[in-house]
């Protein structure tokens, strides 16, 4: 498997360690993604799947679970509905979050993504400005107020 990891430590301390897993096959998008999550005052372990086939595997084996899954529609092997109704089929994987962060706004996907077990969809800004901003406000949510039973 090609998905990537890496660890953020800012200097604040007293926030617990934080895991992310980015599914994302656009590089622009995943380097501001990257960014934006690097500067939230968490310790993150960071992990990235280019693909459908990555996330499935990356999600399903995942110990520890994810703090936070963002997930994109439109993915090469797999796409994101087939993520998010394969991984979700797994009761161990029913309560971490899985936002959708996708270029679409489209009604019917919406409705297909909470469908298929999504607990967030957020389209993403084509400003880089309103981008950073959506996405530092969704993460601090999901990183920081949101509370999950151990699965």
């Amino acid at each position: 498997m090609s998905s990537n990891s890496e660890h953020s430590n800012p200097s604040q301390s007293g926030h617990r360690f934080r895991r992310v897993v980015v599914v994302e096959d656009n590089p622009d998008d995943e380097r501001l993604t990257r960014s934006v999550l690097k500067n939230l005052q968490y310790t993150l372990e960071l992990q990235v799947a280019r693909d459908g086939s990555e996330a499935i595997e990356l999600l399903n084996a995942a110990d520890p679970k994810p703090d936070l899954v963002l997930l994109d529609i439109r993915l090469p092997m797999f796409s994101g509905y087939e993520v998010l109704r394969s991984v979700r089929a797994k009761p161990e994987n029913r309560y971490y979050p899985i936002v959708m962060f996708t270029s679409s706004d489209d009604p019917k996907e919406m409705a297909e993504c909470y469908d298929s077990g999504a607990n967030s969809f957020i389209t993403k800004p084509i400003d880089t400005t309103r981008y950073t901003q959506l996405l530092g406000l969704a993460a601090e949510y999901w990183l920081g107020a949101n509370s999950v039973p151990n699965s």
